[in-house]
């Protein structure tokens, strides 16, 4: 899944949910569900206790490295 790519920096993950939501866990096993990719910012950013910037220049640098 393509946002997998951002929310790596972020050390979450993201998983389809029957379809219907995805859900997020962190590396440190927190979860939660979210119905649309909408959500998933804010979703992060309680989980993680970070602010989460999908703009964000070093997570676009890492990207653009990784896309060579």
């Amino acid at each position: 899944m393509a946002v997998n790519r951002i929310l790596r920096h972020y050390r979450v993950s993201a998983v389809d949910w029957h379809g219907t939501a995805f859900v997020l866990s962190t590396a440190t096993g927190k979860t939660e569900i979210v119905h649309n990719l909408g959500y998933i910012w804010t979703a992060v950013e309680r989980l993680t206790g970070k602010p989460c910037d999908a703009l964000d220049a070093e997570l676009i640098t890492v990207m653009e490295r990784e896309l060579g």
